[in-house]
């Protein structure tokens, strides 16, 4: 039990220190880019653990006990938690970054905002639907709201290939992460998601995630473009 109570942290720190040591290949540099990282995951970052905070207290959703006491944990939060925020969005952003390397000269932006504005309607309308089950309905509005926020801004319509591909291979460490252990990591209040899940995992969360690396990549690609960092084209 307690083998398998670390089996989260094991994994984060692997994929942050295979992460840093890939940094240093030429083929992107992405350790002269941390600049713009750092920055992109403290500010969603804190967002994300007020947001779990809040739901935590009000009952929401709670942790599991072993999870809790099984290493640390801050404001009720297990370091699990708090250590998936930063090395998620890192890692993510190497691979952002090895895409854009790898797919130049090769666009599907377009449709991308086709399936952007295809998101952003399911989005509102579960958003609409559910306005009693919290998660979907705060997961679903600021989902919504930021999608749409980027969509007509139109600023990251470039990098749209990228940040997709990107998505997907952050979705599948993010199941990894969850159920390559037996330990449900929280528990969820039936009334407040849908009951649909992947996994064992609600489909809320998956909301979550989709809104938690379009923020953490729009915020770094602004800080990249901010410093004046040199940039590898889309």
């Amino acid at each position: 039990m307690v083998i398998e109570g670390y089996y989260r942290i094991a994994l984060a720190s692997t994929l942050l220190a295979i992460t840093i040591v890939l940094s240093f290949r030429k083929t992107t540099n992405y350790y002269k880019k941390w600049v713009a990282a750092i920055p992109a995951i403290l500010i969603s970052g804190l967002i994300y653990l007020f947001w779990d905070m809040r739901f935590t207290s009000a009952g929401i959703w709670n942790y599991n006990e072993t999870e809790l006491f099984t290493g640390l944990s801050i404001a009720n939060i297990p370091f699990k938690r708090w250590i998936l925020l930063i090395v998620l969005p890192f890692f993510s952003f190497y691979i952002y970054e090895q895409l854009k390397v790898k797919l130049q000269g090769i666009f599907f932006d377009n449709v991308f905002v086709v399936v952007s504005l295809l998101l952003l309607v399911i989005f509102g309308i579960l958003a609409y639907l559910n306005s009693q089950k919290l998660y979907t309905f705060t997961a679903s509005l600021f989902t919504a709201a930021y999608l749409g926020y980027t969509i007509f801004r139109n600023h990251f319509k470039p990098y749209y290939t990228s940040f997709y591909l990107t998505l997907v291979i952050a979705a599948i460490f993010y199941l990894v992460y969850h159920i390559g252990s037996p330990l449900s990591l929280k528990h969820y209040h039936e009334g407040h998601i849908l009951g649909i899940q992947l996994f064992s995992i609600p489909v809320e969360d998956f909301v979550w995630l989709f809104l938690l690396l379009l923020m953490n990549t729009t915020l770094y690609q602004y800080f990249l473009t901010r410093f004046r960092i040199k940039q590898n084209k889309a």
